[in-house]
């Protein structure tokens, strides 16, 4: 068993009984993958052999998907991320392709990570939303973020101007309850408005 080194040393072997040994590793700490590659070792007199072995880190990915917020139909191709992990270092900046989607390279899955809109596009607003994922081994987890559009608002004043017979200004006067439809430029009815008593 490796010590806080990483290092492990055998028995002594009797060069003459064992002249070639081979060594696997048969257990591993949680957070890696464990190697089952197989190494020969050939002893030699009053010599330590030594063999190396490589353990890989368990590592997932994360897949951020972004859409419109009144629409999730809509994927918003472009917008960018930033990954950090729990210790606030950027690991990872990412784009969405044209399918809306954005999948980050291989992280180690012993950390938390923070997923964080970095740039959007021109017509919607950045969110300051940050989303904080645990990943799995091998496994692609998928978050989703919403971006609202850029709006704005219309304000109709309603009022009659009525003459004043002792003066020569029009009093003009507010309507209430009067309803009017708003049309997009294809035509379509996207609200109905009535005024209020002002």
């Amino acid at each position: 068993m490796t010590d806080s080194n990483g290092e492990a040393l055998t028995s002594r072997y009797a060069v003459r009984d064992y002249t070639n040994l081979k060594i696997q590793e048969c257990e591993t700490l949680e957070n890696y993958v464990l190697n089952n590659e197989i190494k020969t070792v050939e002893l030699k007199e009053e010599q330590i052999s030594s063999v190396t072995f490589e353990n890989e880190l368990k590592k997932g990915q994360v897949k951020v998907i972004k859409v419109d917020l009144d629409n999730n139909e809509v994927r918003l191709a472009g917008v960018k991320f930033q990954i950090y992990d729990e210790d606030n270092n950027l690991v990872d900046k990412i784009v969405t392709d044209s399918n809306s989607e954005a999948v980050s390279k291989r992280l180690r899955i012993d950390k938390n990570y923070t997923v964080k809109e970095s740039k959007t596009l021109p017509d919607y607003v950045l969110t300051e939303e940050t989303q904080t994922v645990t990943l799995k081994q091998n496994q692609i987890t998928d978050i989703t973020f919403e971006n609202e559009r850029v709006k704005g608002y219309i304000q109709v004043t309603k009022t009659s101007a009525e003459d004043d017979e002792y003066s020569e200004l029009s009093k003009v006067s507010p309507l209430a309850d009067v309803t009017f439809e708003i049309y997009d430029s294809d035509n379509n009815k996207v609200d109905t408005i009535i005024t209020d008593s002002t």
